[in-house]
Formats: structure tokens, sequence, C-alpha cells
């Protein structure tokens, strides 16, 4: 009973230092997790106001460009004529792509995509940065042209165009009190790209929806977008594939496909909440974050991302302390369970020695003494039999003295394994001391254990336990009566052995 006490004890000791270490390693878990969640979070919101200052940026040159050059009597009198004078259009567009061709390459310098005039009516008149196309209808697919030249108010945002997508900067224009179009300078995100690359040293790709595109463009512009394989209803901007294609850097095109495959569940289920996100992955050794900052149009739809990769050194030095304490943390548990398995076992040890014989194994003599007694009192309440054998090894000391005492040590060990294997499961083996040996049999009366006797001691006999020297024993059997106390019992036991030595030994006698 105290012996399942005592392992019932450690098992839960056990089981509370594993739920503890895991208790401890998943606190440090998603203590890192929180702290990753919020580093991103604020590198996110970085991001997104250093985008805000780029754009704001390029607002001041597109409203700098509209004071100073094309809101002038000169350029708004050679669009007034061209509104009105249809057969001459094509002089004047000729007269303004002169006018316009170094202040565009100028433009273009900065990364402006476009410099585009409409009429009133939303018809286009000029594309600088594409001459031959124009006299397109754009009310039905540009809603800022439409609107500027509806509410005659300037207006800023991003939109797709038959041609590019791009953040534009639209101005009314207005000759002698009468609204005669619009004109359009944007940017493409390249320039935010190139901006955050050169300032931050971090790379970018922009996505557009499927069905933007392929509602807005004009069919053979549709070389403007490549195919991707992680983004199921996006397009990649071909300009950007380009940039990236090019870069020298780790952060290049194929560590960017790597880098959307290894997390294209992810990606693709966030990218339908269409909200801003982030996505953290461990790549070639160190933690690189992507940030997805979602683009809406000018009526606050939906329609892309700007994807910006960078590594994290404060993700990397997160997880490198998490990675420390882990180790720490798991060396300081080992130590302990070592602690705790050495108490197990010296407590088990010490369990051993307490009732066990160290030389052979079987109980010692305080234990048999223990379950005599319990034998004993079984036997007066019960009013049932027991019996004891005392065996004796005969001459042992001679074995001792010629064949030493590591061959004696070996002829008790094997004399113990040979009764074991000879009596019962309720009989009790002990030694008794020196070359003694005690049988406990419950519920076993006196001729049943003397047969018992006679049959170990046959055995015994007959097992070569050393070359060319017989061993055998004495044994004194006895049988519990007459309320007899357990010296008593002993000393009938005790009496029967002298009387089986005394007769020539390698016998049985009982008493």
């Amino acid at each position: 009973m105290k012996k399942t006490l005592n392992k019932k004890i450690y098992i839960i000791l056990f089981i509370l230092f594993i739920f503890t270490y895991l208790s401890l390693s998943g606190l440090l878990y998603y203590q890192k997790i929180d702290r990753e969640e919020h580093l991103m979070d604020r590198n996110l919101k970085q991001l997104q106001n250093e985008i805000d200052v780029i754009l704001s940026s390029y607002e001041v040159i597109a409203q700098l460009s509209y004071n100073n050059i094309v809101n002038t009597p000169e350029i708004k009198e050679i669009i007034y004529n061209a509104l009105h004078e249809r057969i001459n259009r094509h002089k004047y567009r000729n007269e303004l792509i002169n006018k316009f061709d170094e202040f565009y390459k100028e433009l273009n310098s900065y990364n402006v995509r476009q410099f585009h005039f409409h009429f009133k009516d939303g018809s286009s008149f000029l594309r600088m940065h594409k001459t031959d196309k124009y006299g397109d209808n754009l009310f039905s697919i540009r809603d800022t042209v439409k609107y500027v030249n509806q509410e005659k108010q300037k207006v800023v945002g991003f939109e797709e165009g038959k041609i590019f997508n791009g953040y534009r900067y639209v101005f009314p224009l207005n000759h002698n009190g009468e609204h005669i179009g619009s004109v359009e300078i944007s940017i493409s995100y390249f320039a935010v790209a190139e901006l955050l690359k050169e300032k931050f040293s971090k790379s970018s790709t922009f996505i557009l929806k499927k069905e933007v595109i392929k509602e807005k463009l004009f069919s053979n512009e549709m070389s403007n977008y490549n195919n991707s394989d992680c983004f199921e209803k996006y397009l990649y901007d071909k300009e950007f594939l380009i940039l990236l294609r090019n870069n020298q850097d780790l952060i290049n095109y194929d560590f960017i496909v790597e880098y959307n495959k290894k997390n294209k569940e992810v990606i693709n289920n966030k990218l339908k909440e269409q909200e801003n996100f982030t996505i953290g992955e461990k790549m070639n050794g160190k933690y690189y974050v992507a940030n997805f900052i979602n683009i809406k149009n000018f009526n606050q739809e939906p329609v892309g991302y700007f994807i910006i990769y960078n590594e994290s050194k404060m993700i990397n030095y997160l997880n490198h302390n998490f990675e420390i304490m882990i180790i720490v943390l798991t060396l300081s548990f080992i130590f302990i369970l070592g602690l705790i398995l050495k108490l197990f076992r010296n407590n088990k040890k010490l369990n051993f020695m307490a009732k066990k014989d160290l030389l052979t194994g079987v109980y010692n003599r305080h234990k048999i003494e223990e379950i005599l007694n319990l034998e004993l009192n079984r036997a007066k309440r019960y009013d049932v039999k027991f019996s004891i054998l005392i065996l004796d090894i005969d001459y042992f000391k001679e074995v001792n003295d010629t064949y030493g005492h590591n061959k004696g040590d070996e002829v008790l060990k094997k004399m113990c394994n040979i009764i074991g294997k000879n009596i019962r499961d309720a009989d009790t083996l002990g030694r008794w001391g020196g070359e003694e040996f005690i049988i406990i049999a419950p519920e076993t009366n006196l001729e049943k254990s003397f047969q018992l006797a006679n049959k170990l001691r046959k055995i015994i006999s007959q097992y070569n336990f050393i070359k060319d020297k017989k061993v055998t024993v004495s044994i004194g059997v006895t049988e519990y009566e007459n309320n007899y106390s357990i010296d008593e019992i002993i000393s009938r036991a005790d009496q029967a052995l002298y009387k089986a030595k005394n007769n020539g030994r390698n016998r049985v006698e009982k008493f």
C-alpha cells in the first residue's frame, strides 16, 4: 500500500512538473506571438504613414505643375480651341505635345506615369504617356474624370485606367468662365516602391483585381499585367516584376515567389477580407514580414494591394530571445527532473534496502518478521494453518574457504533463484541470516510443508552449483498451532533444523 502511494505521489509530481513546463513554455510563446503581432501592426501603420507622405509629396508636385505650367491662359486657349474646332484637334494636340515634351520627360524622371488632358464631355484629348491613344470617352470607366468635369472640383485618388493604373491628381480647367475639361497627373505605386526601396531598403509588389483590369483596360494593353501562381483573383503590375527580377538584393523576385507560396492559403483567405494585414515568415534563418496594404479606388471600393516585404530585426530579436529562454527553461527543468528522478531512485533504493536482502534480492529478516506477524494474526482471526520452513546450506563455510566468498555469494543467489521457482506465488521466501533461508507457506499444514521441503531438498541436491562439489541443504519444518508466538514458531523450526543437521544433513525434519 505504501509502495503504491509513493508511486502515485511521484506520478502526480511528474504530471505537475510536465504541466508547469508546458504552461511556462506556452506563456512564453504566446507572449512572443503577442509582441510579434504588436510589432507587425505598428510596422504596418508606419508603412501606411510613409506611403501617405509620399503620395502627399507627389500631390504637391502635381499641384505646382498645375498652377504654374498647365493652368495658364496659353495652354487653356489651346484646349479651348481644340474643344470647339473638332476639325483642327490634331493640330492643337501636336502643339501641346511640343510644349509639354520636355516637361513630361522631367515628370517621368520623378516616376510620374501619366499626363492626360480630357474634354469636358469625358473624351480623351491627349495622353502624353500614349500620344497615339485619344478620342475615347472616359466617363464610363473613369469616375475621377467624370466627377471633376461634373463638379468642377479637384480630385485625388487611385483608379485603374484604360492603359495604366495610377494614383491620380485630377484638376478642372476653366477658360474665360467656361469649363472646358480637366487635366490629370498621376503616378504608379511603382513610384512609391522606388522611394521605399531607396530610403528604407524595402521591396514591393502591386496587385490588382482581375475583374477591375478586364473591365477597364484596353484589350491590347493586358500585357501590362502578369498572372500570379499565388493570388487567385489578382494580377501583378508588370512594372514591379521587372524591377524585382533585376533586383540583386536578397528580397528579389524568387524570394517573394517562394514567400508567397509558403503562405498561399493564409494570404488568399486574408485577401477575401479586403483589409490591411501582415504575414510573418522565417526564410533563410531570418524573419521577414509581408505588409499587405489595401488599395481603394475613388469610390472607396477595394481594388488591389500594395505589398511591401522587409526583414524585421525586432522580430528576429524577439525569436532569438524566445529560443534562448526556451533553452534555459528546458535545461532548468531537465536539471529539476534529474533531481526528482534521483530522489525517486534513492527512495526506491531505500525502500528496497528496507525490505530486501541486497545480495539475493529476496526479503530480509525485518520484512519476514513483518509478514510472519501478518500471517499469525490472520491464522488467529480466521483459524487457518500456516507453516514455516528454515533451510540451511550444509557445510557452507567450506564453500567460502575453498572457492572464495564470491563463489559463496553466487551459490546463495542461485539457491534463492531455485527455491523461488519451486514454491507457490502465495509462499514467501526470505533470507534469515548468513546461509539460512525461511519460507512462509500460508494455509499449509505440516504434512504438505514437509512434502514441499523434501521436494526442494532433492532439487537443490541435484543442481550443479560448483563443479565436482555437491551442495545440499538441511530443512526444519513446523506448523502454527496452539496460539504459538512467532518466537515459539521459529524456535520449533530451528529445533527441527538442528535435528536434521545432527541426523546427517541433506535431510528434512519436522516438529
